[in-house]
């Protein structure tokens, strides 16, 4: 009965352990993206870092009057958009903007 018994159990061990394994693949990014970028954006700042034609795109909307420059009133506009590391500036240039976005500052 005992030999039965271990046997029957080494049995469920081969079968049910390569089963148990199986995991999911993991989850697609997407093309151009880096690893662990997010597009995700909170009310304190956007987050994550952005490709260069993304940071581009958004600096057409953030700089409303576009002089080159987001000041205070454009910054405070657009929060979402706006890099947390400029978030609390008091003006950001372009090259900052992108900087930041990009994830270099």
């Amino acid at each position: 009965m005992m030999k039965q018994l271990a046997l029957s159990f080494g049995i469920l061990a081969l079968i049910g352990g390569p089963l148990s394994a199986q995991t999911s693949p993991p989850s697609p990014t997407t093309p151009g993206s880096a690893p662990g970028a997010t597009g995700s954006t909170n009310s304190a700042g956007m987050t994550g870092t952005k490709t260069k034609a993304e940071c581009e795109t958004m600096w057409r909307t953030v700089d409303k009057n576009s002089d080159g420059r987001l000041d205070r009133t454009e910054i405070d506009a657009s929060k979402t958009s706006v890099p947390t590391a400029l978030v609390t500036a008091s003006a950001a240039s372009q090259q900052e903007y992108m900087a930041a976005c990009s994830g270099q500052r």
